[in-house]
């Protein structure tokens, strides 16, 4: 990594979304007043430059950007709030914790680290299917489920970026109408196919590793 480059990390994890320079993470942060709409601008404008160094073939300038985002405040701060926000917040996993309070969750932003990270164990659940039998479900503590959203907003630039373009499923910004509308541009020429062939895989997802 370039000086350049450390350079920019520094001041990434200097810079607070509130505006404060010089901010600490070990600091007390105060939840409530995080400016969320200038932390956002910042995450957006690094992943920017994630998709503009993928396009440009630059690995070693994607790696140094996606360092500097996983690292950032702005984005740690974003990644606590997806994960205590989300229809999941109430399940904790194998530690109990919840991050209900303000407090609970800047002290997440604190902790969210991506250097020496250790994942805990999953919790394990079973949930009832539609045929009567049960799922196995494996569900991760609260900070394993932050640290996630934290490397999903420097990953995502990059799959969206290189992603087969006529995927739909489980994509940011895509609906099944955009995949039904694909569908009709494709087979409503003369020359289209004739055969649509579906497939599904039984119990792909109980067995898959």
């Amino acid at each position: 990594m370039t000086t350049a480059q450390r350079t920019g990390i520094r001041r990434e994890l200097e810079a607070a979304p509130n505006g404060a320079a010089g901010a600490n993470l070990r600091q007390a942060i105060e939840w409530h007043s995080i400016n969320w709409r200038q932390a956002k601008g910042n995450v957006r404008r690094l992943q920017r430059r994630i998709v503009q160094a993928q396009q440009q073939g630059k690995k070693r300038k994607v790696r140094a950007l996606q360092i500097i985002l996983t690292r950032s405040y702005s984005a740690r701060c974003l990644a606590v709030r997806r994960v205590t926000e989300n229809s999941g917040r109430r399940t904790p996993g194998v530690d109990g914790r919840k991050f209900d309070t303000p407090q609970e969750k800047t002290q997440a932003v604190v902790e969210l680290s991506t250097e020496d990270y250790q994942p805990q164990p999953l919790k394990r659940a079973f949930i009832p299917k539609r045929n009567g039998k049960l799922r196995l479900l494996g569900i991760p503590t609260m900070q394993d489920r932050a640290q996630q959203a934290l490397h999903l907003l420097a990953l995502e630039p990059v799959v969206e970026t290189t992603a087969d373009p006529n995927s739909y499923g489980f994509r940011k910004e895509r609906s099944v109408a955009d995949a039904i509308e694909q569908c009709r541009n494709d087979l409503s020429r003369a020359t289209s196919a004739q055969w649509v062939l579906e497939g599904d895989i039984r119990n792909c997802f109980d067995h898959a590793c």
